[in-house]
């Protein structure tokens, strides 16, 4: 149980913090996971300046704990306290209730087999944050060479193309004893119950109808219920109706309570961030939580939508500055997101793409955009429509995941308040009680059809499952961690390797993860291409220390290979310096 430690250093040491923020509001529950936020990250930027210094261990983690707790009753003294007051209305009480259980449920469905087994949305995000957790406890990172970045443990010679801070403190956790499902379902959990509680209280302030925007924000299928209901959709257990629609037809959207807010930590933690810096505005919190996103790119969306709300924020400006450091080691390219869906043949696809990824919600939008509740939600509105842009033609690595996180964080959550309040307004437009009733049946069938969706995918997120690592890979894991942490290791570039498990350096991982990224893989492709069992020579010049061979994955040794181990799959090689 030591894994509660951190957990409450953190939230307490942020708790108390809140009030030097100069913040509005001490309402606790909204205190305690901004306070949750905010430990983390100071929990984390400790982690990663101390690992410069010493190899990581659970000893630093409890020196960290405990100075935050001692902090914590320092300021405890000095403090504001919180106002007990809490939201009474039942529809909130009941949305909190049924995201608490839903969440529980969904994440205890795709973890509880971690990571022996994962279902298929799982395994690319698990495979590279296992690969970066388990380095930084056993491997190459176990003390971070260079001041500013990790190595890549998936590529040898190149840093890290990822966040790696959520990750640091998911490693803080695991160094307490915690499984990574563990880990993994108590982050989750906590982000997803955060983002419940704000995307509440900021619908509070523009609809009557605050609970059913949340509903509909955290649950939305967008076209799921319709697609469900074709065969080839339904039978194909790949499909999870709202990305991944076949094995070569992706859509630009994903999930948000099925997969950002419960397979990934950055995405988890960048929703959640992202929610508290609209909620704080104009605050200075406002400025520090959007500098605290862990996406580069829905970081600085951030930033462009709090500078069109606010210009007189000095700390805004000092945050902002922050992204020239994040944005040096990502990949930025022009691509736009309508790219695929041009090739594919799709006519109008700039307009086409949003269409699919966010369902009835877009058309409604883009029709009554004009009657848009409050003039300063139209304002707020608008100053997310720069950014949401600017995202359909730039890109953070290859794939869509970063732009739809960026757009989550924005646009999103104003779209869906004022699809819910446009929904209100439409029933009480007619005048007679006939017509209304007509529009209330066309307002409720229409959000029972993107909840029905969500709850489709959600349950779909969770299957199917592929087996990972079997005994014989426990056993390659178990060698590998025997041979010095850095050693560069050549194996099968496949998912879940031995190597990427174990934390030592793949001198290529898996390759498509890689390209999504931005990584530059040509070069190492070239690389891979000359190797040759009769010319020991070439491997050497690469600095490759070890081979696991795999002669199921025509893997194999150089000749003049010392043998240091070997079972029914694997063998593992030696390669004399």
């Amino acid at each position: 149980m030591f894994w509660i430690l951190p957990i409450v250093s953190s939230i307490w040491l942020g708790y108390e913090l809140i009030p030097f923020l100069k913040v509005r509001d001490l309402n606790i529950m909204m205190r305690i996971f901004s306070g949750w936020l905010l430990g983390v990250q100071i929990t984390a930027m400790a982690l990663y300046v101390i690992n410069f210094i010493i190899p990581f261990n659970f000893v630093i983690v409890l020196i960290i704990s405990g100075g935050e707790i001692a902090g914590s009753l320092v300021l405890h003294k000095k403090g504001q306290k919180s106002t007990l007051s809490f939201e009474k209305a039942p529809w909130f009480i009941a949305f909190i209730a049924f995201v608490a259980g839903c969440s529980f449920k969904h994440l205890s469905g795709v973890y509880k087999l971690a990571p022996e087994q994962s279902p298929t949305a799982l395994t690319p995000i698990m495979d590279r944050e296992l690969s970066f957790i388990h380095s930084v406890l056993y491997g190459l990172n176990n003390r971070r060479r260079n001041v500013l970045f990790y190595a890549d443990p998936m590529i040898s010679g190149k840093y890290y193309y990822g966040y790696s801070l959520p990750l640091l403190y998911t490693a803080s956790l695991m160094s307490t004893g915690l499984s990574y499902s563990g880990a993994s379902i108590v982050i989750c959990f906590i982000n997803t119950m955060a983002t419940a509680f704000s995307i509440f209280n900021f619908a509070k302030k523009y609809t009557r109808w605050p609970a059913l925007a949340a509903f509909v924000y955290m649950f939305s299928g967008s076209w799921a219920g319709f697609l469900y209901f074709k065969a080839a959709n339904r039978l194909n257990p790949n499909n999870d109706l709202v990305h991944q629609l076949s094995k070569s037809h992706t859509t630009v959207w994903y999930h948000l309570f099925g997969y950002l807010l419960s397979l990934s930590k950055a995405t988890s933690f960048t929703i959640a961030y992202s929610q508290y810096s609209i909620f704080w505005m104009p605050s200075d919190l406002s400025a520090i939580f959007a500098a605290c996103c862990p996406s580069v790119a829905s970081s600085a969306a951030l930033f462009a939508t709090l500078f069109g709300m606010q210009n007189e924020n000095k700390m805004l400006i000092g945050c902002t500055l922050t992204l020239i450091l994040r944005i040096f080691p990502f990949d930025w390219t022009y691509k736009p997101l309508f790219r695929e869906a041009e090739m594919r043949g799709t006519f109008f696809a700039p307009i086409v793409i949003w269409w699919v990824g966010l369902g009835p919600i877009f058309t409604i939008i883009a029709v009554f955009f004009w009657v848009l509740p409050k003039s300063t939600f139209k304002y707020y509105f608008l100053s997310t429509v720069g950014p949401f842009l600017l995202l359909n033609f730039f890109r953070e690595g290859n794939d869509h995941l970063q732009n739809s996180l960026a757009i989550a964080c924005t646009l999103y959550p104003l779209s869906i308040v004022a699809f819910v309040e446009l929904m209100r307004r439409f029933i009480n437009w007619p005048d007679d009680e006939e017509n209304k009733g007509i529009a209330a049946f066309f307002m409720t069938f229409t959000i029972a059809f993107l909840l029905f969706g969500g709850f489709i995918v959600s349950r779909r997120l969770e299957f199917p499952r592929q087996y990972m690592i079997s005994d014989e890979d426990k056993e390659a894991i178990q060698w590998l961690r025997k041979i010095p942490k850095d050693s560069i290791v050549y194996g099968s570039p496949k998912q879940m390797s031995p190597i990427a498990v174990s934390g030592r350096q793949q001198f290529l991982g898996n390759k498509h993860e890689l390209f999504a990224l931005g990584v530059n893989i040509k070069k190492r492709l070239e690389e891979v291409s000359q190797l040759s069992t009769e010319d020991i020579n070439v491997w050497k010049q690469l600095k490759i220390t070890h081979v696991l061979a795999e002669p199921v994955s025509s893997i194999v040794a150089p000749d003049g290979c010392e043998e240091i181990s070997r079972n029914a799959k694997y063998s593992l090689c030696k390669i004399p310096q």
